[in-house]
């Protein structure tokens, strides 16, 4: 199945994150604070399908924190 892709921002908090999902016309299509838990930004994302493309923000438990999300999708 085709699936066009979305971007999606991660703004890292220790206690929220803020999703930023956009489409390749730069539209956005969701943008929302959820606490800091990998099922909270799956959940925010999902919706819009599997190919996703993200980069979140470099800071202290950025890192630790997308590698949470990536073993969630894989």
């Amino acid at each position: 199945m085709f699936s066009l892709p979305v971007f999606v921002g991660l703004d890292y908090h220790q206690k929220v994150i803020q999703v930023c999902v956009m489409d390749q016309n730069r539209k956005i299509l969701a943008n929302q604070s959820v606490g800091n838990d990998p099922a909270a930004v799956l959940h925010v994302v999902a919706p819009f399908g599997a190919n996703v493309h993200a980069t979140i923000e470099a800071s202290t438990g950025a890192a630790e924190f997308a590698e949470q999300l990536i073993n969630k999708t894989h």
